[in-house]
């Protein structure tokens, strides 16, 4: 079984500045054109995102369409209630 992917890098914002290197206690990134991280040596812990100064390493979430679904359903149901909550003080 393949160990799921972390973090991931937006080649589109990656300057290549190589702090991301510098920080990581695994050694788990790399420095070519862009930043790259060898998953089987990140543990998981952020460091490189949280050096990056432009957000170019992003936590890699993956979610079903369902739970997309059910997640904006809920968020829609929250906020409507908010709203209604508004409109009451209003008067």
């Amino acid at each position: 079984m393949n160990k799921p992917v972390l973090f991931k890098v937006i080649k589109e914002l990656c300057l290549g500045c190589g702090m991301c290197v510098q920080s990581c206690p695994r050694g788990a990134v790399t420095l070519n054109d862009y930043a790259e991280i060898d998953q089987t040596r990140c543990n998981g812990c952020g460091i490189c995102a949280d050096n990056c100064a432009r957000g170019a390493i992003v936590r890699d979430i993956t979610i079903s369409q369902e739970e997309l679904v059910e997640f904006v359903a809920d968020l829609k149901a929250r906020t409507d209630d908010v709203l209604k909550r508004i409109e009451a003080l209003k008067g």
